[in-house]
């Protein structure tokens, strides 16, 4: 009887972020590509990040709106209410007595 593989347990491993690869022979011909570890740390690159929004958070607006706002002489058009008619409130009783 073949012995059951057993299953994997899921693990975290750490990769560094890719980068652009460098050729070795140059434009006319590749014969290598080659990539290279990334030399900074993401978790330094991160923490920098939080503490720049930080900052930018924490400043005061470089704008501050003015006391008195002019006031300019605007008018809003709407259309009439529409008035029921025999349709919606026939309409409105059904639903009315189905869901009400």
């Amino acid at each position: 009887m073949p012995t059951s593989e057993p299953e994997r347990e899921p693990t975290i491993v750490m990769v560094d972020a890719p980068q652009r690869p460098v050729s070795t022979t140059g434009i006319d011909g590749v014969a290598m590509v080659v990539s290279t570890p990334s030399s900074t740390s993401m978790t330094a690159n991160l923490r920098a990040d939080e503490i720049a929004a930080m900052r930018a958070a924490s400043m005061p607006a470089p704008y501050k709106a003015p006391a008195v706002l002019a006031r300019a002489n605007m008018q809003v058009a709407a259309a009439a209410p529409a008035r029921s008619g025999l349709l919606d409130g026939l309409l409105g009783t059904v639903l009315g007595f189905l869901f009400g």
